[in-house]
């Protein structure tokens, strides 16, 4: 998914009450320069899979977008 755009994750993904789902709109929201709403449901997500490396990249990615380094760091 972090690979695919917009329209494509939009396709793949229509249901935003799964992981999968929710996993996309952050990635459109943060294409869309939406990053708050990105970072919250990255965020959500990292709180269900704690573990999950790609999740951690994704939030760390839009923190770096942000000019947040310091808390992309973390992650």
């Amino acid at each position: 998914a972090f690979t695919m755009s917009v329209d494509e994750l939009r396709g793949a993904y229509p249901d935003t009450n799964k992981p999968e789902g929710k996993y996309a709109q952050a990635l459109m929201f943060g294409r869309s320069g939406q990053y708050a709403d990105s970072i919250r449901l990255m965020t959500e997500l990292i709180k269900s899979y704690p573990n999950d490396p790609y999740l951690l990249f994704a939030r760390s990615e839009i923190y770096q977008a942000t000019g947040q380094g310091d808390l992309a760091l973390k992650d």
